[in-house]
């Protein structure tokens, strides 16, 4: 019973808010209220229930409307390769996110050309990280595969897209940090839909996730606006 009423206060909400998404996510209108309905002819004293389904009722029929458009034109898309990046993927655009934040709010960010971007190689030199945080990376193998055979730069030539052929591995604080963004930036952008080799992807994004994470707990300003203390 307390899913079905929860189902339909989330109903409401997304069609308050308009979000089809939402909607196509959540229980369907049609469900949530044939449920409630029967239970409230089992229950007819519990006046939750029928205050739930009247509730969700009352609102506005453009909005009842819209329910009723995603029911006649369902998803159509087949989202399975669309899926198909490595496990942990989401983890790591949430994860990335969070640390440009924190980034931004520590100062480690700039105006150029009317755009804020972000300053890594600051970061990257910056007393809590510098060369100690890679000798650390180093010594306790935390990411021996961006070390040893890093992400490659996507690229197009003669009209194909691919990657290049050769990288050279991380000499420097600056190349490591290089390397996590081009692991997020190839899986954000695309990259890495046709790339057969899924071992080495999900090393990748493992061992970016590692990297981000560490060195949000070794910087005491990125720490505090990661962690959202501020």
């Amino acid at each position: 019973m307390n899913l079905d009423i929860v189902a339909c206060l989330q109903l409401r909400d997304c069609l308050f808010e308009r979000n089809l998404d939402e909607v196509r996510a959540n229980l369907s209108v049609t469900v949530a209220l044939a449920r409630i309905k029967k239970m409230d002819r089992l229950h007819p004293k519990r006046h939750s229930i029928a205050t739930v389904q009247s509730d969700a009722m009352r609102y506005h029929h453009s909005r009842i409307t819209i329910v009723r458009e995603v029911r006649k034109f369902p998803m159509a898309i087949d989202l399975t390769a669309a899926n198909a990046l490595p496990p942990l993927s989401n983890k790591l655009f949430r994860i990335f996110a969070r640390f440009e934040f924190a980034l931004k709010m520590a100062g480690f960010a700039e105006m150029r050309r009317g755009k804020v971007e972000i300053a890594w190689d600051r970061f990257s030199n910056s007393v809590a990280i510098g060369p100690a945080f890679l000798q650390h990376l180093r010594d306790h193998n935390i990411c021996p595969t961006i070390l040893d055979a890093p992400p490659k730069a996507d690229l197009i030539e003669n009209g194909s897209y691919g990657f290049e052929q050769q990288v050279g591995k991380p000499n420097c604080i600056q190349d490591l940090f290089g390397a996590v963004r081009r692991v997020r930036n190839n899986l954000f952008h695309g990259g890495k839909y046709f790339d057969d080799d899924k071992r080495r992807n999900r090393l990748f994004v493992r061992e970016a996730i590692a990297i981000l994470l560490l060195a949000a707990e070794k910087h005491p300003d990125i720490n505090f606006y990661f962690e959202g203390r501020a």
